[in-house]
């Protein structure tokens, strides 16, 4: 299975996403679900907007592709997406099973510091066990 992460280098609620990436879920990530982000930028300028990305993928440590998607335009984002009938927020979950459909979207992250962040780390977990291909 895949999980995509729908971000953005300038938007801290994904930097609480990609933190939670990183450093929790990569410690038990599963061998056969890999994770994909795809990063929407407000850079017009493409280069700076790559520039950013290297930047962000390096200051974190990121172990898996990070890949430039565009505008952060939600919009213009939402053209890109359009197996997303709302894209309403940075970041989004998209949970993808071994034939690459569609499992699960969680839209925002309740950060470390909110109430909700055990609930989000448990109900992430949950997902990606349902796109493991053993459990489908």
């Amino acid at each position: 299975g895949k999980v995509i992460q729908l971000m953005g280098t300038w938007c801290s609620n994904s930097r609480d996403g990609t933190e939670f990436l990183v450093e929790t879920f990569a410690e038990n990530k599963p061998e056969d679900v890999e994770i994909i982000a795809f990063a929407f930028e407000r850079h017009q300028d493409k280069e700076k907007a790559l520039a950013a990305i290297e930047r962000y993928q390096s200051f974190f440590g990121m172990d898996y592709p990070i890949l430039y998607a565009g505008s952060s335009d939600k919009q213009e984002a939402a053209t890109q997406l359009p197996f997303l009938e709302h894209f309403a927020a940075y970041p989004t979950f998209v949970f993808l099973d071994e034939t690459n459909r569609i499992r699960h979207i969680y839209t925002g992250i309740e950060g470390p510091a909110s109430p909700k962040h055990e609930t989000f780390k448990t109900t992430f977990q949950r997902f990606v066990e349902d796109i493991r291909p053993q459990n489908n």
